[in-house]
This record gives structure tokens, sequence and C-alpha cells, in this order.
């Protein structure tokens, strides 16, 4: 039965507590704030008023915390008691040996229960007594809930003040990124750098020994004309260095910028073919390149090789390439290697007959000529000439050539070096 009445008593709470707050009329006395003496007064006639609805916001102010509390009191004072659980009119009832009974102290009783003789009065329970208040939870939860705005206000700050850390921390994130750009850009050598200690590299290479492939290729030989040709722009001078006219003969050379070599066709396209190209099932092509290469040398010599002709020469070449490939599995790696080069001395010297200007490899304008290193690197760099790979047979002309370089080359810088050293002295 009490269960039953606490029930009821939360529903007569809630349906008061309404009805309390739908009862304040607007233009009753209630509380607001003086801008004076920040204290609460009756606002009459007046539109400063706090806000007369219950607010829960982070931004709540003292004022109108005070203003809700003051709201749930005049809700609570609509409530009788009762409503809260309490029934002053108990029956009486029967525990062991004590007896309660709503008359006579001595026997136990009043109103509350059996006599203890624990307590100075014969009531077990008062609901008189001034230490009572059916109010006090309510105000109790109100002040929780102030508490609570306030911690949630308190969040609310420590929320802004994390996010600002975060973004803080991108900032400098984004600053060390930067920095580590700026290192990276300033100690990152440029194309031109690689350039450079590539043009480095491959003159100590030259200067040193080289490999022969790169001797016969004219890779060697092309590094150290352009460090000749800079030193000898720049005014140094050197002892003269000699030159064999027949070694010069074997050397050859093409434009800078092309492609092709006329070398394997100076002899007027008499072809010497290696060994492993003379076997009987290479003859047809073979025979019929023995003639048409002489012929367009001949041409080539005056005013250019006619297409019809250079066309039958592509077309014996490609088809001899493909059977000899064909054959790898026959030869030896040896053989198969001899074979292959002699054909793609071959392809460039066809590859030099379809230029414009190939009359000029028999006319001696696209030749190296000098009696001393020095001319020889003056005479290229005004023909805007380099050198070209080394066919079968001229291999000891390119040695020869390249120690003649070599050794001009360190003359040069030593004279280079002490010039610079002379210059240096006479500065202090």
């Amino acid at each position: 039965m009490r269960t039953s009445v606490i029930n009821h008593g939360l529903v007569a709470l809630a349906s008061a507590t309404f009805i309390g707050l739908a009862s304040v009329p607007a233009s009753a006395q209630l509380p607001r704030v003086n801008p004076a003496f920040n204290a609460f007064q009756p606002a009459i006639n007046s539109t400063a008023f706090g806000n007369p609805n219950f607010r829960i916001n982070p931004n709540l102010t003292l004022a109108q915390g005070a203003f809700n509390t003051a709201v749930m009191g005049q809700a609570f004072r609509q409530v009788p008691p009762y409503a809260l659980g309490y029934n002053p009119y108990v029956s009486p009832l029967s525990v062991g040996s004590l007896s309660t009974s709503p008359y006579g102290a001595g026997l136990g009783g009043g109103y509350g229960g059996g006599y203890d003789p624990s307590l100075s009065s014969g009531y077990g329970y008062n609901p008189y007594m001034s230490s009572y208040d059916p109010y006090g939870a309510a105000l109790m939860g109100s002040a929780d809930i102030i508490n609570s705005q306030g911690r949630f206000a308190v969040s609310i700050e420590q929320s802004r003040i994390t996010h600002e850390q975060v973004r803080q921390a991108r900032i400098e994130t984004r600053r060390k990124l930067f920095d580590e750009y700026k290192y990276e850009r300033d100690n990152t050598p440029t194309a031109q750098d690689l350039r450079e200690k590539d043009q480095v590299t491959l003159y100590r290479r030259s200067i040193t020994n080289p490999p022969v492939t790169e001797v016969l290729s004219g890779d060697s030989l092309n590094t150290l004309l352009d460090h000749l040709t800079k030193m000898q722009a720049s005014g140094s001078r050197g002892p003269s260095v000699p030159l064999d006219e027949t070694t010069l003969k074997q050397v050859n050379v093409r434009p800078e910028g092309r492609t092709g070599n006329i070398g394997l066709l100076k002899y007027e396209g008499n072809l010497k073919w290696p060994q492993p190209l003379q076997a009987p099932e290479y003859d047809k092509e073979r025979k019929r390149l023995e003639e048409f290469l002489p012929k367009a040398v001949q041409q080539a010599s005056f005013q250019g090789v006619d297409p019809g002709t250079l066309s039958a020469i592509r077309e014996d070449l490609e088809k001899l390439q493909e059977r000899f490939s064909a054959n790898v599995n026959d030869l030896g790696t040896g053989k198969y290697i001899e074979g292959k080069r002699f054909l793609n001395s071959v392809d460039e010297a066809v590859a030099a007959l379809g230029q414009p200007d190939v009359t000029n490899y028999f006319n001696h304008k696209f030749e190296a000529k000098g009696k001393t290193v020095a001319e020889l690197v003056n005479y290229l760099r005004e023909k805007g000439l380099r050198f070209a790979p080394a066919v079968s047979g001229e291999e000891a002309a390119y040695r020869s050539l390249l120690q003649a370089m070599v050794a001009y080359d360190a003359t040069l810088t030593q004279v280079a070096t002490k010039d610079a050293g002379d210059s240096g002295k006479a500065k202090e």
C-alpha cells in the first residue's frame, strides 16, 4: 500500500510541478538581475526579466540558476506532504511484544508506531518535527543540475583548449615539413650539378686506362675532346704532341648529334666479310650487298644515293641479319659476336648513306685532320665534329690517338695549374 501511495505521490508531484510552472504569470513578480546591485528584485512594469523558463545551457548565469531554484520552490509549495510518500495516519501494528496505539504514550504509541525505549518520546516518527523537509530532495536535485552545468561548462572550455593545442600542433607540423622541404631543396643536387659531376667522373675515367669498349666506341675520345676544348678556349697552351697521318685516316668522325658511321665504306664500299658471314647460306644477300654498296658509294661521292638503291640495300641487309640471328644456336659465342658487330657496322654505314650531306664524308670535309693534338681539337671544334665508333681493323689507331690526347691533356693541365699559382702569388 505504501508503494501505491508513493507512486500516486510522484504522479501528483509531476502534475503539480507542471501546473506550478505553467501558473507563473508573465506579469508576476519574477526575480531579475539588477545591474546596479547584482541582486534579485521584483520586476514591476519592466522588460528586464530573467528567462521565465527553466534553462540548461553551457552559459547559464548565476542569476538564472537562482531563478530556476525559485521556480522549483514555487512548484513544490503546492504539493502536500503525503504526496511525497508520507502518511501520518498509519494503522496500528504489532511487532513482537511491542504494540502501537494512537493513544497512551506509556504503552507506546502516538502517531507513527510502537514504543522505542531508545527514544525520549513515545513517537517513533513525527512528520511535524522541525528537521523534516519534504522539499530538500528537490532542492538538492536542482543543485546537482547547477553543478552539472558547471562541470559541463568546464568540459567545454577544456575541449576548446584541446582543440587549440591540436591546431597549434598542426601548425608546428607544417612548419617542420616546410623546413624539411627547404633542407632537401638546398642540399639536393640539381640536374646540372649531376651532369658536371658525371663529366668529371668520365674525364678521370678517360685519362686513367678506360675500358676498351669505351675507347672503341669513341666515348673516351669525346670526353677528352670536350676537356681540351675548354682548356684551349680559356687560353691554356701546352707543348705540341704530334699525330700520325695514317692513324687519323683510320679514325671516324661525324657531325655532332648525328647517328650513323661511314667508317666501313671509306674504302669504296669493298667489304671484308668476317668468317662467320662467309657461310653458303648467306651467299645470296652477301653478293647483292657487294653489288649495291660500291654503287651507292659512287653515287654518294657526287650527289647522293638513289632511293631505289638505298632501299634494296636495306632490304638485303635486314634479311641477312634475320638469317644470321636465327642461326645463333649453331654458332659459338665468339663467332656470333664477331658477325653481329660487323652487321651493326654495315647498318650504321647504310644509315649514313641516307643523310642529305653524305657527300661530305667522301670529299674530306667530315674527317679528322691535324698534325698535332691541338690542331685536331681546333679543327673538330670549328667543324662541329665528334668521334664516331671504330670499325673492325681500326682498334690500334683509336688506342694510339687516346694516348696522344691523354699526354697533351696532362701537359696542358700542368701549365694551367702553374699559371694559376703564379697569378695568385702576383696578387699577394
